[in-house]
């Protein structure tokens, strides 16, 4: 998301987001952006006027029953596939921590729909 406020060019979002504008990301924050997708946390970069002022962290907790769905799943010999617009480090870890066996991040919500239709033709 990009805005002017105040005359300040704010932008809140992902690394894309700031290399497109040319913002550079500090070693430090690259250092919290892993760490964050190692905890299964999705990194939200703040600038103003093209200078990164901060990292922020967010996460959706999984539900208690993922874990479970997936196994069920796995015991049909059903193969789970996860398509989420999440970076790739937090959606693997994601993945991990469930038990799903393959992986799409990164995908916009446009996206989605189309890439569950061409796992649909593949099987």
């Amino acid at each position: 998301m990009k805005a002017t406020v105040k005359g300040r060019e704010i932008m809140v979002g992902n690394k894309n987001l700031m290399n497109d504008h040319k913002v550079i990301i500090p070693d430090d924050a690259e250092e919290l952006l892993a760490d964050s997708e190692d905890m299964a946390q999705t990194g939200i970069l703040v600038s103003i006027n093209s200078e990164l002022i901060g990292v922020l962290s967010v996460s959706d907790p999984l539900k208690p029953s993922a874990r479970e769905a997936i196994s069920i799943l796995k015991s049909m010999n059903i193969k789970s596939i996860m398509v989420t617009g999440d970076n790739w480090g937090t959606a693997n870890s994601i993945a991990r921590e469930v038990g799903i066996d393959s992986v799409i991040a990164e995908a916009k919500p446009e996206q989605k729909a189309e890439k569950v239709k061409e796992l649909q033709v593949l099987e």
